[in-house]
């Protein structure tokens, strides 16, 4: 779902060429309009490969053309479209898919939906209820709240806190880097307090300086002193290039390789 707010050639590149949105995910997300012939194609198509598929989901096709001379009503069926491309693609691979959306509030400040005055509850609602064997996991900082608009989804969502990582699931973690010495785990465990940046942080330095003699003593370290102790084990590039980073809102690997030339 990280394709959300991408533009069409990108999220394109994730469709089968076969699939039910490809011939139509260019025109409806870039809000050009629509080939005449467009809709007939696919349905053509639909018939020669998928001829079953295409008997399910009749009634679908007919839908999008009914509406094919207005991209605005055709893109608010993007999401049924992707959720049917899902089914069939787990129905053909009798396999059962997750999706992961993390920052779920994010979402609300995605410039496509705010052009649009779309609504992100909706589409990701329509997406989960039109992907079958499928499961979504959602991370989001407050609780989703649309059983307030209905509260059938009472049923449907199973929302859990998420709290720091206990001592045990630190060390499971820790053990499988490996960092074999109990008592540098211990020591990690204390200083990390179960975050698992903080964790990432002590495995970074360890693993850094791992042919070194490093005892239990070198990770007793305050946890507000973490960072610091990690940057200090960076070169002055490293620590240029991670200050940099650190003042952006969103970094992708092009302007990381524009930052370290």
């Amino acid at each position: 779902m990280s394709s959300i707010g991408k533009n069409a050639d990108q999220i394109k590149e994730f469709i089968p060429k076969s699939s039910i949105i490809w011939d139509i995910t260019g025109d409806i997300l870039e809000a050009i309009h629509i080939p005449v012939g467009l809709i007939d194609k696919i349905a053509i198509k639909l018939r020669e490969k998928y001829s079953i598929q295409f008997k399910e989901y009749h009634n679908e096709i007919e839908a999008i053309d009914s509406c094919k001379r207005n991209p605005e009503e055709l893109s608010e069926r993007l999401p049924h479209l992707l959720g049917i491309d899902i089914s069939v693609a787990a129905k053909n691979k009798n396999s059962m898919f997750s999706i992961f959306l993390d920052s779920y509030e994010s979402l609300y400040r995605r410039q496509t939906f705010q052009l649009s005055n779309g609504d992100p509850d909706e589409f990701i609602q329509e997406l989960l209820l039109s992907s079958e064997k499928t499961l979504f996991v959602i991370g989001s900082r407050e609780y989703i709240k649309w059983e307030q608009k209905d509260p059938s989804w009472n049923e449907i969502l199973d929302q859990h806190i998420l709290d720091y990582l206990s001592d045990q699931d630190s060390d499971y973690f820790l053990r499988s880097v490996p960092i074999p010495d109990e008592s540098i785990r211990k020591s990690i465990i204390e200083s990390s307090r179960g975050l698992p940046l903080y964790l990432d942080l002590c495995v970074e330095i360890y693993l850094r300086n791992k042919n070194n003699s490093l005892s239990a003593y070198d990770f007793l370290i305050p946890t507000n002193e973490i960072i610091p102790r990690f940057l200090s084990h960076l070169s002055e590039d490293e620590r240029t290039l991670f200050t940099a980073l650190s003042y952006i809102h969103f970094f992708n690997f092009n302007i990381f390789e524009i930052l370290i030339r």
